[in-house]
């Protein structure tokens, strides 16, 4: 799972999110790909970001999250 933030009137923020726009994606049926539990963690990580906006935190412009392995990246690329 991939989870970019980005902040529209950030020329720089917009330009980073334009690079990594898939243009090949492949389908797949959603019961190959397991996908009945992640709408749930991305929406719980999506959610922690809204909130460290609207605090004005610091956000993570770009998370990676492995469920199969259940590892976490995340880019050193923040947003204020």
């Amino acid at each position: 799972m991939r989870i970019y933030s980005i902040i529209p009137a950030d020329i720089a923020s917009m330009d980073f999110y334009k690079q990594t726009i898939y243009s090949h994606a492949k389908r797949i049926p959603c019961s190959e790909r397991r996908v009945a539990y992640s709408p749930f963690v991305c929406a719980g990580l999506i959610a922690s970001q809204v909130k460290n906006y609207i605090l004005k935190r610091q956000i993570v412009q770009e998370i990676l999250f492995d469920l199969e392995k259940m590892d976490f990246y995340k880019t050193p690329g923040r947003l204020k």
